[in-house]
């Protein structure tokens, strides 16, 4: 499991325990993030087999992103954190979701474009690293976001040449009542 907590300094920090199918915990409380100022938010993990992919938000005062991390059964992370909606026309990246498609982790997101938020994601390798740049997923005229993914072994949607996982996201038009949008394709792009 992950969870934010502030228990050191004030900080939101990012904490990983291992648990068993009954509840139990099997390692102890270890901190992904150190106290360094910036406050974390909306972790989200998944397991692939040898690794858990991890991402979270990260506001460092000016902007938040989206950061995610490999962090290997002991809770200790592997490799470089790789850093997700910092690019120029973005700022408050926040609430991420992964899955696991069996071959990469994929990722989205919402994030800020001027007054409006839009859906984005990326893939990222087995590995840990980039297999793609952030792909604006949805673009709205108003706010789009909390964005959700589900894969199901198959069933993928097909954006700008790539393949996406199923993905959700509410989408609210100023006074309107929000809309929940849902996508669901075969890997052949058939409904």
């Amino acid at each position: 499991i992950v969870w934010r907590d502030n228990r050191d300094s004030g900080s939101h920090n990012i904490f990983f325990q291992r648990i068993d199918a009954n509840g139990t915990t099997i390692s102890s409380q270890l901190a992904l993030t150190v106290s360094d100022g910036s406050e974390r938010a909306w972790p989200r993990i998944v397991w692939n087999g040898t690794y858990y992919g991890v991402a979270w938000a990260e506001n460092t005062g000016f902007a938040s992103r989206i950061v995610f991390a490999r962090v290997d059964l002991n809770g200790n992370v592997v490799g470089t954190k790789v850093l997700l909606g910092d690019t120029p026309n973005t700022r408050n990246s926040i609430d991420p979701d992964i899955a696991w498609t069996g071959t990469e982790f994929d990722l989205v997101w919402s994030s800020s474009i001027g007054a409006d938020s839009s859906v984005w994601f990326a893939r990222i390798g087995p590995d840990g690293a980039r297999m793609s740049v952030d792909v604006l997923a949805y673009d709205a005229a108003a706010n789009s976001d909390r964005p959700r993914l589900a894969w199901s072994g198959s069933m993928r949607t097909k954006l700008d040449g790539d393949w996406l996982p199923i993905r959700a996201w509410q989408y609210n038009f100023f006074d309107e009542p929000a809309r929940l949008f849902y996508i669901e394709s075969s890997m052949y792009g058939l409904p």
